[in-house]
């Protein structure tokens, strides 16, 4: 999904704050409560117009571009590197 069908920025909706599309919650109330180590089903509670993928895809879309930007930080420091995400086993 494309960050345009997620997020939506209007300037006569909250001066312009980007919120997910179709409601008036901010995407700052995500990561709000994923800050103060609430889950999804507590900010979905809160905000009921925000459903469970909306939330999951920007969380992906959010850790994408943040792997992204590492990345490219570490090309700058460490030509011919990468970054590689390594998980540990059960």
């Amino acid at each position: 999904m494309l960050s345009d069908d997620l997020i939506w920025i209007d300037p006569d909706r909250l001066s312009g704050i980007p919120c997910f599309k179709g409601t008036r919650v901010p995407v700052q109330a995500l990561i709000d409560h994923l800050d103060g180590n609430s889950n999804l089903d507590e900010f979905h509670l809160g905000f009921p117009s925000v459903t469970r993928e909306q939330a999951i895809q920007f969380i992906e879309l959010a850790k994408g571009n943040l792997l992204e930007c590492v990345n490219a930080r570490v090309r700058v420091a460490f030509p011919g590197h990468s970054v590689t995400t390594v998980t540990e086993a059960g």
